[in-house]
């Protein structure tokens, strides 16, 4: 990130958040609660909330898409959805604890009372960031801004027939460029300074590698904060039956999730040609920050895509600091793992009941599980 554009989101910081943060980061260096606690942990950092599963794209890549189709069709149904009543009760139980709250899906913004929920978080004095499509952002973006929301993050695959041809829904690519437009507009009408935090995320795949450096340019014309190129999270068959046969073991779970990252390609992305395109990002000016995440050197590359089952983390924290609520009320830290239901008991029971603690104590005391390897949560902290 440029210095001018690091020195923005402090700057615009209260001291309450700067110290949440430093605490974080103390927690990150020290990790005293994976050493010592027995599974327990202290307050949460962050919350996502998986607000539905349902999408109204079709993803040729969407690891979301395929544990619909495992799970059943029931499971789409929006009776099945945490109600808005349900989530305000959620947010009530953990406001103590100033968690970072993050909105997603399936797509967040296909149910209508997304901008309540939103609204609700705010009137709590949280921070709130969204992960959107951007194809309803056309639509709701005044609300957006007028509401506070702190950060959208956009998911955009390559250029126009790229982007459009992987989302499988044709003039999706002009529908979310033009939701940017409309919240970058929004936010410069309303002086809304920096919020919300606009940022952009591409998922390399074999099918847009090639087109990778020519894709920032198509949004020159919009003030964005941020472009990030995020390296694909995949894996193997092998891997993936034997974190499913693992979990089943340890918590008697049948958690199907990873299915939806196994790819029979090796490597899943042309190397030399993101070696190419990478340079050419890296060796270019550009108006807005453009970075790559996870940040691997140029000789981790390679192994990266080659074999799935290398790590490049010698263990992970990340579940002591963060987790997720999915649409029905179900508390998950990993891979869907069931931990306990906010419908059952609150949330701040769950956080350091026994399911979650006997979880944090077998990450603790096998520091990876197979399938961690690729998990953006790896290398988020």
């Amino acid at each position: 990130m440029a210095v001018e554009q690091y020195v923005k989101k402090i700057i615009s910081r209260s001291a309450g958040e700067l110290l949440r943060e430093a605490v974080k980061r103390a927690r990150v260096a020290l990790k005293l609660e994976r050493r010592l606690g027995r599974g327990r942990a202290l307050a949460p950092y962050a919350v996502s909330f998986w607000l539905t599963r349902r999408c109204n794209l079709n993803c040729e890549m969407c690891w979301v898409e395929h544990s619909r189709r495992l799970e059943g069709d029931a499971y789409l149904l929006a009776r099945d959805e945490l109600t808005l009543g349900e989530l305000k009760n959620v947010v009530d139980d953990i406001a103590r604890w100033r968690p970072r709250i993050g909105v997603t899906g399936g797509e967040p913004f296909l149910r209508r009372d997304a901008l309540d929920f939103i609204a609700y978080v705010k009137s709590r004095g949280l921070r709130c960031g969204a992960n959107t499509n951007g194809t309803f952002l056309g639509r709701d973006a005044e609300a957006l801004v007028d509401v506070g929301l702190d950060s959208i993050m956009v998911s955009v695959d390559g250029p126009p027939a790229v982007h459009d041809g992987q989302r499988r829904s044709p003039g999706s690519f002009v529908r979310t460029k033009e939701g940017l437009d409309a919240v970058l507009a929004a936010r410069a009408a309303r002086r809304r300074g920096r919020t919300p935090y606009v940022k952009i995320t591409c998922t390399i795949t074999n099918a847009n590698v090639a087109s990778l450096a020519s894709l920032p340019t198509l949004f020159l014309d919009l003030p964005l904060d941020e472009f990030t190129f995020q390296h694909q999270w995949f894996t193997d068959q092998q891997t993936a039956d034997a974190q499913r046969a693992l979990f089943a073991e340890l918590f008697g779970q049948d958690t199907t999730y990873l299915q939806g990252f196994v790819t029979t390609e090796t490597p899943p992305v042309d190397v030399d040609v993101l070696r190419r395109e990478a340079k050419a990002i890296k060796n270019r000016n550009w108006p807005f920050p453009v970075n790559f995440y996870p940040d691997l050197a140029e000789s981790e590359l390679e192994p990266f895509y080659a074999n799935p089952r290398r790590n490049f983390r010698n263990a992970c924290f990340s579940r002591w600091l963060r987790t997720d609520v999915l649409p029905d009320g179900t508390v998950s830290p990993c891979l869907g793992l069931d931990v306990g239901n906010v419908r059952e008991r609150p949330f701040s029971e769950i956080w350091n009941g026994p399911a979650f603690r006997r979880f944090r104590a077998e990450l603790a005391s096998r520091r990876l599980f197979p399938g961690c390897s690729r998990c953006c949560g790896l290398f988020s902290d």
